[in-house]
């Protein structure tokens, strides 16, 4: 059985600095959370945590990505449309 449910999280347009503190926020908060459950893994588990390490390089990467663009924008009359969605799929196991 496979389930699929997919919801938008975000659709808008704002500007820049709305956007900045926005995107920020999002990624600051998965950063976070990679992080503390890397810590709880390594440390309450002593797990391999090699993907947490690899994800939360990925989501910095990201994040300063992000940053450049809306730097780039940041003093211009332009809009940023921002869409981000959210997908869950139910698995059988």
């Amino acid at each position: 059985m496979q389930l699929k449910h997919k919801f938008t999280l975000i659709d808008g347009k704002f500007f820049s600095s709305d956007a900045a503190q926005l995107l920020q926020s999002l990624l600051r908060y998965k950063i976070d959370y990679h992080e503390m459950a890397l810590l709880s893994e390594e440390e309450r588990f002593n797990m391999d945590v090699s993907n947490s390490k690899k994800r939360i390089e990925e989501l910095y990467k990201v994040d300063d990505a992000i940053r450049e663009i809306v730097k780039r924008y940041a003093n211009t009359d332009k809009i940023l449309k921002i869409s981000s969605f959210i997908e869950i799929e139910v698995h059988d196991q």
